[in-house]
């Protein structure tokens, strides 16, 4: 993940990570690299500390904000506020419909919009549930999303349940990567991710 990063997002400017928790799916030594400002943006009174006990002495400036509400006026305002960060969403598009279902659909619908001109990256769920992948990846799609018939293709071979997550639109004409974790013993997230 810190590689595909690096690879993606200038390390010279300032970074805004939108929901990260404590930080898990996070290198410390990605993080490291960043000279400029990180901030943080998390609606969990609990993340600033969880971060900090996994990424000790690493300087972050929080913010606690649901960026959904509105529509996404608080995640826009703190854009404007920050006009030369690149952006990463965390693990997080994967997860908004089922944390905030009221606000997801108008959130959703305008988030290319706010995200119009801007560096930004997210790594999030696209399949989660207990079938075993035959490989971990990663496999990379050409310049478009991986549809999911080639991904159930190449990750999975049995039949099961499998939950495919509600995501926004999200931009064509880009690279997309993907990735298996096992974040629960017995429990695997197909991981799809892009930077543009």
């Amino acid at each position: 993940m810190g590689t595909w990063l690096s690879e993606s997002l200038p390390a010279d400017r300032p970074l805004l990570l939108v929901a990260p928790s404590g930080g898990y799916c996070l290198s410390n030594s990605w993080l490291s690299q960043h000279r400029a400002p990180i901030h943080a943006v998390d609606w969990d009174p609990l993340a600033p500390s969880l971060f900090g006990r996994s990424h000790p002495g690493l300087r972050v400036s929080w913010h606690r904000l649901n960026v959904m509400e509105n529509g996404g006026a608080p995640l826009s305002a703190l854009l404007q506020a920050l006009p030369d960060a690149s952006i990463v969403f965390c693990n997080f598009l994967g997860q908004a419909e089922l944390a905030s279902p009221r606000e997801y659909p108008s959130f959703a619908q305008g988030l290319q919009r706010t995200m119009e001109g801007r560096r930004w990256a997210s790594f999030h769920d696209r399949f989660s549930g207990p079938l075993w992948p035959i490989s971990k990846g990663p496999f990379d799609s050409a310049l478009s999303r991986a549809s999911s018939e080639e991904l159930t293709q190449h990750f999975y071979r049995q039949a099961g349940e499998l939950n495919e997550h509600e995501l926004p639109a999200l931009p064509e004409g880009i690279p997309y990567r993907y990735w298996m974790w096992e974040l629960l013993p017995g429990f695997f997230h197909l991981i799809e991710g892009f930077a543009q």
